[in-house]
């Protein structure tokens, strides 16, 4: 059985956040809890390493509280990013290991359904041939780091992109 993840929405967005979008390693495991006929695991954690930052995937496809909630931690402040909207919780508000929230320091609403948009610039750009809002260029990114999370799941290693020019090909386990 070959196991895969799905490219996390997420991927691209973290990319253009971060301004990077080659992960030097990935580790990956997972497994099927409740969906034991499909070939791709239910549930899955996943994390890669950039230059200066990591990132971690938890995902389940048993339940969808907070589903799609991406989350950016920094040493002054957390921004929480959902189909609903943002927020920016500030830290030092509360005490250390307190287990709610402070009051954002900024909010923001989504006035529609973003996959409505999403697939509106892409008919219009289909149309019009402009650029879209994510060029390929960046989903070919973010499919880049799911297939090194994918290769490590499927093996069990931790693999390195050592060789920054050879994509793929360059990985090796370590």
């Amino acid at each position: 059985m070959r196991s895969r993840i799905c490219i996390p929405i997420g991927a691209t967005v973290i990319h253009w956040y971060m301004q990077s979008s080659r992960p030097e390693s990935a580790q990956a495991m997972g497994a099927n809890y409740a969906m034991t006929e499909w070939e791709c695991p239910d549930t899955i954690n996943a994390s890669w390493q950039y230059p200066g930052f990591m990132v971690v995937y938890n995902g389940t496809l048993v339940g969808h509280l907070k589903g799609g909630t991406l989350v950016f931690r920094g040493s002054q402040a957390e921004m929480r990013i959902t189909r609903d909207g943002l927020a920016v919780y500030p830290e030092g508000v509360l005490a250390a290991e307190k287990t709610n929230f402070s009051d954002p320091v900024v909010t923001a609403r989504s006035t529609g359904d973003v996959t409505v948009d999403h697939v509106r610039n892409f008919l219009d750009c289909v149309r019009t041939r402009r650029t879209p809002n994510a060029e390929v260029r960046s989903a070919v990114a973010a499919a880049n780091a799911a297939h090194l999370a994918n290769r490590a799941l499927r093996e069990g290693l931790l693999f390195h992109d050592h060789d920054r020019h050879a994509g793929l090909r360059g990985m090796s386990e370590r």
